[in-house]
């Protein structure tokens, strides 16, 4: 049984998982068309990347995992509910750092003892205090104020990320090891023809949840707990992130 430690895992780690999961369903949900605009919206999608943003976020604002894991389960949260208010909020490129650095500061004051104020967030994120004081308020707003996380489910969404790595490990040894003489002509037209079946059904996809579970229909969407069954989001690896900045800045292009 996988299991996941949230006291000891290392959060360096987690935010590779993290990182990757949701550049993955970014990926997906950009070739979605959406009208929405909100004060998550950047006018162009940001110069910096999500894993170098969450560098810069846990460089000079460290947190824990259980808040860099109640994000995804806020996010589930925030889609479960635009369903209901048929608002279609689609998290994409353009809103991901805003919600990155709200979701976060609402993530770490709830589950942590020790966070920092919002002056500190807001220049860690390039935008100005006011501006991250209004994007705290809609967060509240679209997750419903329903904050609380319990445990139990947050080690679930730990250990479902555990499993996809594990997965997709053993997916990625295999095909490493088996020789390509021994591939049939049969055996790489199937794989062509799962491969354009795949193609199809990102081009069908409608909206990316994390929890939601993968169903190939025309409301296709991605969770965690069956990321390992998904055809979009490929291997994750735990890759090595480097630092994006040495020093705080007041801005960043383009946020």
């Amino acid at each position: 049984m996988v299991h996941f430690n949230l006291a000891q895992y290392p959060v360096a780690k987690t935010l590779a998982l993290v990182t990757h999961l949701l550049e993955s369903i970014i990926k997906a949900n950009d070739k979605i068309p959406s009208k929405n605009v909100t004060w998550f919206h950047s006018r162009a999608v940001p110069n910096i990347s999500i894993q170098a943003y969450l560098h810069r976020i846990i460089k000079f604002a460290p947190f824990e995992n259980e808040a860099l894991l109640g994000i995804l389960v806020y996010f589930d949260r925030i889609t479960e509910l635009s369903v209901k208010r048929d608002s279609k909020f689609i998290i994409n490129s353009l809103n991901i750092h805003r919600l990155l650095i709200a979701s976060l500061a609402v993530s770490t004051k709830f589950s942590s003892d020790v966070f920092y104020p919002n002056s500190q967030y807001a220049k860690i994120g390039g935008i100005p205090l006011a501006e991250l004081n209004q994007l705290e308020v809609e967060f509240l707003f679209l997750c419903g104020f329903d904050l609380f996380i319990k445990t139990e489910v947050l080690q679930k969404y730990g250990d479902k990320l555990i499993m996809l790595t594990s997965f997709n490990t053993k997916k990625n040894e295999a095909i490493r090891g088996t020789p390509i003489a021994k591939r049939s002509i049969q055996s790489i037209e199937d794989q062509q023809s799962e491969e354009d079946t795949n193609k199809y059904n990102r081009r069908k996809t409608y909206h990316m949840r994390i929890e939601q579970p993968f169903r190939n229909s025309r409301n296709t969407c991605i969770s965690i707990s069956s990321l390992s069954e998904s055809p979009m989001l490929g291997s994750i690896r735990e890759t090595q992130w480097t630092n994006s900045s040495n020093s705080l800045s007041p801005q960043i292009a383009n946020l």
